[in-house]
Order: C-alpha cells, then structure tokens, then sequence
C-alpha cells in the first residue's frame, strides 16, 4: 500500500466516523452529510493509487 492509499484510507475511515460523533452531539446530520464529499475524495484518491498500470 503506498502513501496516498494510506491516507485515502485514514479519510475515508475517520472522516465519516468524526463527524457522526459531531452529528450526533449537536443533533444536526448536516455535518455528516458534508463527510460525504471526504468519501470520494478519498475513493477517488485510492482508485488512482491502485492503478496496475504504473
């Protein structure tokens, strides 16, 4: 696994889980319907690190 799947991974584990807790503290979603947009980043990111062809 290189760098960028390591911190693709870190961000799409934490970040979601982080501002759940928030979410759920304050009793507004709104903050974990913004972790969504960190979700495909980070798929994004660990899609392009995987690419066999490099």
């Amino acid at each position: 696994m290189n760098r960028y799947q390591s911190l693709s991974l870190i961000i799409l584990i934490g970040s979601p889980l982080l501002f759940l807790i928030v979410s759920v503290l304050s009793g507004r979603l709104e903050f974990f319907y913004w972790s969504l947009s960190a979700i495909a980043i980070a798929l994004t990111l660990w899609k392009a690190g995987s690419n066999p062809e490099q």
